[in-house]
């Protein structure tokens, strides 16, 4: 189950002060090896410190009051208890509708479906329902039923 967490509040002004510094330091250190003839190693480490600082400082961003961020580093964004509630119940909702829809059209003769087409018919169903993009009209032009 996924839980939501409160999180603290923590200033964001000694990081940004840390990362300046570290990045103006790793400016000097590039220009300092370059000027006394240190060579490469230093040179590499002054620019790898140069990178890592200036991804850094700006991984800082501002979060306004009554204002959420989500950071996120790998994956997709599933959101919090409630958004997975929600999708439960709009799974069920939609479950219940095709289960009708299927009931409606065996009871009224309208059409007579295998079970594979049933399937297709349920899955296309599901996708309609329960999809949170907008859906792209398909149109068949053959069949694999002889």
């Amino acid at each position: 189950m996924i839980r939501e967490k409160a999180a603290g509040v923590r200033p964001g002004w000694p990081p940004a002060i840390l990362f300046s510094v570290v990045l103006l330091a790793s400016c000097w250190g590039f220009a300092y090896s370059i000027a006394q003839d240190l060579g490469v190693s230093p040179i590499l480490a002054s620019v790898v410190v140069f990178l890592v600082a200036g991804f850094g400082l700006a991984g800082l961003f501002i979060v306004n009051p009554n204002e959420a961020k989500v950071v996120q580093l790998f994956g997709s964004y599933i959101g919090s208890g409630a958004v997975v509630a929600a999708r439960t119940r709009i799974v069920e909702g939609a479950v219940g509708m095709v289960e009708l829809a299927l009931a409606e059209l065996s009871k009224k003769g309208v059409i007579d479906l295998d079970e594979e087409r049933k399937a297709a018919m349920v899955s296309n169903l599901m996708v309609v329902l329960c999809s949170d993009t907008h859906t792209q009209p398909v149109v068949n032009t053959g069949t694999l039923y002889q």
